[in-house]
């Protein structure tokens, strides 16, 4: 029995050591591709844009969201469609877009 456990036991960490290398082997391989530099230009235009104002008209303090679509053209000749969606809240022209 003790020869027939130590068989096992050493099947059992043959196979952990290569599960192991094939994980590690397919974590170095997405780490490879996910470092590719994508070059690409956006054509768009907006779509839609509303805003309200908060509190007194006089402070000029403006809150809404925007919505964009358009293409996005890739150096490989690849197109894709493009949309955004975002929010902005600007007082008197400044503040925030995102």
């Amino acid at each position: 029995m003790n020869a027939a456990n130590a068989r096992v036991r050493r099947i059992a960490n043959t196979a952990l050591v290569v599960l192991v290398l094939a994980l590690l082997s397919a974590f170095a391989a997405v780490q490879a591709q996910t470092s590719t530099t994508v070059h690409y230009r956006e054509v768009h235009y907006q779509f839609t844009n509303n805003a309200v104002s908060i509190g007194n008209p006089a402070d000029g303090h403006v809150n809404g969201i925007w919505a964009r679509r358009g293409l996005t053209l890739f150096d490989n000749g690849e197109v894709a469609s493009y949309s955004a969606l975002g929010e902005f809240d600007l007082t008197k022209g400044s503040g925030t877009i995102s």
